[in-house]
């Protein structure tokens, strides 16, 4: 009886779906964990930004002087469970460009309008730009968090920028209005578990 009790429970275990979370190492030298059943596809920044019809949505000089100012290799993080077009996150890692101690909410608009000229044909409102502290590697660290109007209708950009070691690391993610927390709660895990290799 024993044994058979030990069988059915060692079927059970080994028979259970283990989602494990991975670990995902860039070729720009960090390391990021993913949440359960997220893909990560890495390209230089070029092809990722190039391989999206960009021309109806973005101020392609701007685009094209982002581009310039990133790190070779940018990152696109997918839910296989969600619809990429309307659920998805990229990392980006540009130069410092300021620096996030010294954010203050006067830059804001400056932010807002910036994203409003990149983003031709829409109208984009910010509906958070603050500082914040999350814990990155179990140690405290400024971020700057921005949510705003996507280009398409009905979605949200949720953004977590932070400084290290003179670079800016860009998580950004869209998200359905009604189904953001997950997103949310996904880009501070995923920026919490931010490490160099």
């Amino acid at each position: 009886m024993k044994k058979i009790i030990f069988v059915l429970l060692a079927f059970v275990i080994y028979s259970t779906p283990v989602f494990a979370k991975k670990i995902f190492k860039s070729k720009n030298g960090y390391s990021i964990t993913l949440p359960k059943s997220h893909d990560v596809i890495e390209k230089t920044v070029t092809k990722l930004f190039k391989g999206k019809d960009t021309t109806q949505t973005l101020d392609q000089n701007m685009l094209e002087e982002s581009i310039k100012l990133s790190k070779k290799y940018g990152t696109w993080i997918t839910d296989r469970a969600e619809n990429p077009l309307f659920y998805n996150m990229t990392v980006t890692v540009v130069d410092a460009l300021f620096n996030i101690g010294d954010f203050n909410k006067d830059w804001c608009p400056e932010f807002e309008a910036y994203y409003d000229q990149m983003i031709v044909n829409k109208k984009i409102n910010f509906y958070v730009c603050k500082k914040q502290n999350l814990k990155i590697n179990n140690i405290d660290t400024e971020v700057l968090k921005l949510k705003y109007d996507n280009p398409r209708p009905g979605i949200l950009t949720y953004q977590y920028s932070f400084e290290t070691k003179n670079v800016h690391m860009n998580f950004a993610g869209s998200c359905k209005k009604n189904k953001c927390n997950a997103l949310d709660q996904n880009l501070k895990d995923i920026v919490s578990s931010f490490s160099w290799n």
